[in-house]
């Protein structure tokens, strides 16, 4: 029955799991100024590049707009083709690379126009390469937590700097997601101590839940398998048992 709630788990998170396919803005002059003919040049390389981004040749897209870059370095399409390569990077699966891409991006240019943009993109990639059957690992695989980790920190600081972007919402959304995650490997490893008698560290793991993701939805679970632990802990904390069930 447990692994069929975790196989259960892991279906609802690769179905609620955004689409890999990079959603281009179709992002074009930054003004409606004339464009100088170097301009104009470059602006036709940025569409080609978009053509072959939209296709889902990523490697063809990769190549035009580092070609691009090369070519026109100071043109304004010089910026948003270093965006567009980290689109076809997470296009083709490649995460990590588009994450420490678009983080670039946001460090170098923190006041460009799709500076929110490439912050989301960044935490999204991390949530796509974030292992999604981590928290059936035992405890000694607990360093393949630290994806998770790092993805709420990221989630984290783009809602504390772009708290009205137009991707807040998705965000949210995301770290919700991702507490949960981490949640749940909080009580599997719970269980796993609890049903080899490790009640000390049942007692860690389940007071984590409550301290740390209250609200989830698995905070009476938690109250009541601490409760029980407590009473298995030598001395047993009886007091404490109590409160917990009549909370």
């Amino acid at each position: 029955m447990r692994r069929l709630f975790a196989f259960a788990v892991l279906g609802l998170f690769a179905c609620a799991a955004p689409s890999p396919r990079p959603r281009d803005r179709g992002a074009g002059p930054v003004d409606e100024a004339p464009q100088s003919p170097e301009e104009a040049k470059a602006a036709r390389a940025y569409e080609r590049g978009l053509e072959a981004l939209r296709g889902g040749e990523y490697q063809l897209a990769i190549g035009r707009f580092e070609a691009l870059r090369t070519r026109h370095p100071y043109s304004r399409y010089a910026p948003l083709a270093e965006l567009r390569i980290a689109d076809a990077l997470f296009g083709q699966g490649s995460f990590l690379e588009a994450a420490e891409r678009y983080r670039t991006f946001v460090k170098l240019r923190p006041t460009h126009p799709e500076a929110d943009y490439a912050a989301y993109r960044e935490a999204l990639s991390l949530y796509r390469e974030a292992p999604s059957d981590f928290f059936l690992f035992p405890p000694s695989y607990e360093k393949d937590l630290e994806p998770i980790r790092e993805l709420t920190g990221v989630l984290e600081r783009f809602l504390r700097t772009y708290p009205d972007s137009r991707y807040a919402p998705e965000a949210r959304e995301l770290l919700a997601k991702a507490r949960r995650r981490l949640a749940l490997h909080e009580l599997y490893v719970a269980d796993f101590y609890r049903r080899r008698g490790h009640w000390r560290g049942a007692a860690g793991r389940l007071e984590t839940v409550l301290r740390d993701f209250s609200g989830l939805g698995f905070d009476a679970r938690a109250r009541v398998e601490l409760a029980e632990a407590y009473a298995h802990l030598d001395p047993p904390r009886l007091d404490d048992a109590r409160r917990l069930l009549e909370a």
